[in-house]
């Protein structure tokens, strides 16, 4: 197998695990797991014997042979972390859906959609590069809206966690708050999740222009040190609430720009639970 596909196998299986899993779906995508290690170690074993066989007939200090040696070595020691991951997720017991998070957290963020009047609110830590992430965007978020948003009952606020090895997610993180410049960070939003697999900076250019944004104000925005400076405070922030994975949500009561008696939701949760952890609060 060629080194590009060893490569891209791994940004998929890692692609999976590191982003929280409640459903009985997501189980079955970390059984799938496995399987993908298991085939990535073969390629593993390929490689070696290829680069022995190389040694064979190439000079030792040959930067290139160097090079694949110390990524193959780096890629063992990713599988052999994913590999510990998806048995630990697959065989731990399951986690309640909905559990009391013990924390406040404030909501002045700018990024929020819905009545400043709300007296509930839902909190989301959020990574455009994580599929469950994507999967709740589309699946679960238009009923929330719908149901409480719009009707005044609830304000939803997004934070931006973008997990380190997802290597688009911050880029894209800046991408959606330069569009909130322009008050377009929710069509953005949608536009991003819709597109995972074509991140990077041509398409937040072209979804800039789809959303007729001014483009020379955009792309400044986009170059901007202090964009990624609020990110990295999202995260950071997210990490002291006891974040650990993406989706991750709080809802609860909005008292002094703050949400209190908040409940912990982690992971693509149904639409149920949302609605179970909203009405405790009616």
């Amino acid at each position: 197998m060629h080194f590009k596909n060893i490569s891209l196998l791994l940004a998929v299986t890692v692609f999976i695990v590191a982003c929280e899993s409640m459903t009985d779906e997501e189980v079955a995508a970390q059984k799938e797991i496995l399987d993908e290690v298991k085939s990535l170690r073969q390629d593993m074993s390929q490689w070696r014997q290829v680069m022995l066989d190389g040694e064979k007939n190439v000079d030792k200090s040959n930067a290139e042979l160097k090079a694949l040696r110390q990524e193959v070595a780096q890629l063992q020691k990713a599988v052999t972390e994913i590999h510990r991951v998806a048995i630990k997720s697959d065989t731990a017991p399951a986690k309640k859906r909905v559990v009391a998070a013990n924390v406040e957290v404030d909501l002045t963020r700018k990024v929020a959609l819905g009545s400043d009047d709300a007296q509930i609110a839902i909190v989301e830590f959020s990574d455009f590069q994580c599929p469950f992430c994507g999967r709740f965007h589309k699946n679960t978020f238009p009923s929330i809206k719908k149901d409480y948003i719009d009707t005044g009952k609830v304000k939803y606020v997004l934070m931006d966690y973008p997990l380190g090895f997802h290597n688009k997610a911050k880029g894209a993180a800046i991408a959606a708050n330069c569009a909130a410049e322009q008050d377009a960070y929710w069509v953005m939003k949608d536009s991003l999740f819709e597109n995972q697999r074509k991140l990077g900076t041509p398409l937040y250019k072209e979804l800039a222009q789809t959303h007729k944004l001014d483009l020379a104000k955009y792309e400044t925005c986009l170059d901007d040190p202090d964009q990624g400076e609020q990110v990295d405070k999202d995260f950071l922030y997210g990490q002291n609430l006891g974040v650990s994975g993406t989706p991750h949500f709080f809802v609860g009561l909005v008292k002094d720009g703050k949400l209190v008696k908040a409940q912990r939701l982690a992971g693509a949760q149904p639409f149920s639970s949302f609605e179970t952890a909203i009405k405790s609060f009616l």
